[in-house]
């Protein structure tokens, strides 16, 4: 049996509560979120070091460089040769973990930077990559080769040979 004088009523849902949390928490939280920056390296694809020699060979002498990263340590070629080696020295850094191999990456880029005065228009360079070497070791290698920090602290760095290519070692 239905209950007489007892009509049901149809109420509004009330959003003021929610909306006034909403208008207070999303500020909050777009001021405190971190915005992240992404930093992108392009890298390409090696090119033959023969390439285009007689019409490089027209404008004087040119710079080739490779360099090679092997599980032993980093050698730096023109393309036909080793010009530089730079054998792994265990616990070269201070921070070194125990499987960091020794790489010599201060040596590498002193290297680099004075080749790069020696040609101030070269901007390119190759990384030829052993499998083995691991992508941590890799990295710091391409720090190496495109920027120079005359010390650690500072924020300002000079590019030495930022268009890299990258490919595997023979």
């Amino acid at each position: 049996m239905a209950k007489k004088g007892h009509a049901e009523k149809e109420t509004d849902v009330d959003l003021t509560a929610f909306l006034n949390i909403l208008v207070t928490v999303i500020p909050v939280l777009l001021s405190t979120a971190v915005f992240s920056r992404m930093a992108v390296t392009q890298l390409n694809l090696p090119t033959v070091a023969g390439a285009g020699a007689a019409a490089a060979a027209a404008k004087g002498p040119t710079l080739t460089v490779e360099v090679i990263v092997r599980g032993s340590g980093i050698e730096v070629t023109d393309g036909k040769k080793v010009v530089r080696a730079f054998a792994n020295v265990k616990g070269s850094t201070p921070d070194a973990s125990e499987d960091d191999p020794g790489y010599r990456y201060k040596d590498l880029n002193d290297y680099l930077l004075t080749l790069k005065g020696s040609f101030p228009d070269k901007n390119d360079a190759t990384i030829l990559i052993e499998p083995q070497v691991k992508y941590d070791f890799v990295v710091s290698v391409i720090d190496a080769i495109r920027l120079h920090k005359d010390k650690p602290s500072d924020l300002i760095t000079k590019n030495v040979f930022p268009d890299l290519a990258i490919g595997d070692a023979p």
